[in-house]
């Protein structure tokens, strides 16, 4: 009998294969903690509902009373469920239940979690930076950080090597560090190797936008930001940190950042070793230094470079023995570790190659820095006492933030309403809209602003001892572009190119194949023929009503993409998301999507959102031909 059984066995394989368990992809984990409220997120192999039993720590209790319920009825694999109403500064336990549509159930085990402390307590937390590809290291460092019992953690991006595979993600971020993260939230920024890919927003639960935030934990204020966006003065990202800087009243602030402002870096900003000259950190963060300096911001925390090096306080482009921005990279928690030039920058107090991680610890008005290598033994430290400010902090009136403008799009058709902000209390706001700059003598803001059509507005804030620059915007009235007449096929239409361009200019000079069709823009789809190579899809979207379109995207290398011929999208290597916007009537509208590949693995995000809904990926159930 065992015999028949066997052969059956292995002729019908498949049929008497015995079903795989369903089980937890990613183990529960926190996120975002407040005073008040946490977040719970995990992922499982199959779909479900499900629901967090917790409740607070009890003296005397042989195991967690877990009285309290928080559930969401959505049925998905990835999930997410906020509690709410928690006590301050307190202990808690919790466990994750979900039931699988198959019916089976899948319940977590019951670990703690602390609420975030009030403005008084001391407060301890781990910094990482360049957690990719090395799931050893990872664990071991976090486990390490997990021992000196930390509020939280904060990591300065790559987490993962590449952030559009989820083996990365699954196996070499989550799986390493969850006796960490059950516990300890992890507040994160991206960095390079994140490539803006969906998975960081799936599994990372940050302060909307996530790409750039800030968060107040005791008595400190954190400002997190992703510096492959564009921070030059006049950014979105710029204004909004200098907006929040001139705002804190933490006693001590502290910014995270992907890229180096300084670097001692062999070869990252100059062969060094070759007879180059270093550039000594990111020339496209130049405008920060003097922002920090501005508002006295105390340590600012980065990676990239897979290495340790801290500075001396630097004040106007000097190192201090005691006044200015310290600034640390702390790049060593799991990337291959590069090293510092032969010779020494007038910058550094520190460096050293290795792998390590760091740990902080604040009261009142006391900051304690460590770094800890991977062996658990410290080889840097210093203690700072916040005495009376080192920066000038008439600064922020003499020269206050540009202000801010809000407004529901930035292109319209009918009417647009635009309201202008300033960062502080008792600003005067000046501005003109025939392209002048603002001074005392411009109209003065008192109200929101009305166009009718295309105009450009700047605006400058006024304070008794000075102004700030000038915030210039440019708002469009576009007459909606009407569908066409046609009634298309699903799917688009694409020509493929193997071939070498010097210059995106060069694209169309490729030898492309005769068109064809495709679901979608998925690059899955296609049969690729060189290390590098282009294609072209062509069609149509198709939009339910009339409205305000922003399409915005990302791709690993080159990508332009075009609605009604009008250029929205273009990104190169720049590894960030960007967008347009377009005014459209209901029904199709014809679109290009030009990619071009540099021997990286392909990839294309394409989203669409209508002024006021969601954004969604631009789904195939949507593209025609």
């Amino acid at each position: 009998m065992q015999r028949i059984l066997l052969l059956l066995l292995l002729i019908g394989g498949s049929a008497f294969r015995v079903s795989e368990k369903p089980y937890f992809v990613i183990k529960p984990y926190v996120q975002l903690a407040t005073q008040q409220s946490i977040r719970i997120l995990w992922e499982t192999s199959e779909p479900g509902v499900s629901w967090v039993e917790y409740g607070p720590s009890l003296y005397e209790a042989e195991q967690p009373l877990l009285t309290m319920k928080a559930a969401s009825a959505d049925t998905v694999a990835m999930h997410e469920i906020e509690l709410t109403g928690l006590a301050v500064e307190t202990d808690y336990f919790y466990r994750t239940v979900t039931v699988l549509q198959g019916g089976d159930t899948l319940i977590s085990e019951a670990v703690p979690f602390k609420t975030a402390v009030k403005e008084n307590t001391p407060i301890g937390f781990a910094v990482f930076s360049d957690s990719q590809k090395n799931a050893p290291i990872w664990g071991k460092l976090t486990a390490l950080a997990a021992k000196e019992r930390p509020n939280f953690a904060i990591h300065g991006g790559d987490l993962v090597d590449y952030g559009y595979v989820k083996r990365n993600w699954v196996e070499e971020f989550f799986a390493p560090a969850y006796p960490f993260m059950r516990s300890y939230p992890i507040y994160t920024i991206m960095g390079n190797h994140e490539h803006g890919a969906p998975y960081y927003y799936q599994y990372l639960s940050n302060p909307n936008p996530e790409y750039y935030y800030t968060f107040t934990y005791g008595n400190t204020q954190f400002f997190l930001f992703d510096t492959d966006h564009d921070v030059r003065p006049g950014t979105e990202v710029y204004e909004w940190l200098e907006r929040e800087l001139a705002r804190s009243t933490a006693t001590w602030k502290i910014a995270m950042h992907h890229h180096p402002p300084f670097s001692s870096d062999t070869d990252d900003f100059g062969e060094t070793l070759k007879g180059g000259r270093s550039t000594l950190g990111d020339p496209d963060l130049k405008d920060l230094p003097p922002l920090y300096e501005k508002y006295g911001v105390d340590v600012v925390f980065y990676g990239h470079i897979h290495t340790y090096e801290r500075t001396w306080p630097i004040l106007n482009a000097q190192p201090r023995g005691d006044k200015g921005v310290r600034y640390i990279n702390i790049g060593g928690s799991g990337g291959d570790v590069e090293h510092s030039a032969p010779t020494r920058s007038w910058f550094t107090n520190k460096v050293k190659t290795g792998f390590h991680f760091g740990y902080v610890r604040i009261a009142e008005n006391v900051l304690q820095f460590q770094a800890i290598d991977e062996d658990g033994q410290v080889f840097d430290a210093f203690d700072l006492t916040k005495g009376a400010p080192w920066h000038d902090v008439s600064l922020a009136r003499k020269v206050p933030p540009a202000p801010m403008f809000s407004s529901s799009s930035d292109v319209f058709s009918d009417e647009l309403k635009v309201t202008v902000e300033g960062a502080l209390p008792g600003l005067e706001i000046r501005y003109t809209t025939d392209g002048s700059t603002p001074d005392k003598r411009s109209a003065l803001y008192r109200a929101p602003l009305a166009f009718k059509q295309s105009t450009t507005l700047k605006a400058v804030a006024f304070s008794k001892e000075g102004n700030s620059r000038v915030a210039e915007k440019k708002f469009v009235n576009q007459a909606p572009f009407a569908g066409a007449s046609v009634t298309p096929a699903p799917g688009l239409l694409y020509r493929y190119a193997a071939g070498t361009v010097k210059s995106r200019a060069d694209f169309e000079k490729l030898s492309f194949s005769k068109p064809a069709v495709v679901k979608s823009y998925d690059l899955k789809e296609m049969v690729h023929r060189g290390e590098e190579w282009g294609v072209e899809f062509t069609g149509y979207v198709y939009v339910a009503e009339d409205g305000i379109y922003k399409f915005s995207g990302h791709a690993e290398n080159w990508l332009k993409f075009y609605v009604h011929d009008q250029l929205l999208i273009e990104e190169y290597e720049q590894d960030v998301t960007v967008g347009g916007e377009i005014a459209l009537k209901a029904g199709y509208h014809p679109v290009k999507i030009i990619y071009y590949d540099l021997r990286r693995p392909p990839s294309i995000d394409l989203y669409i959102q209508k002024t006021g809904g969601k954004v969604i990926p631009l789904a195939e159930e949507v593209l025609f031909h």
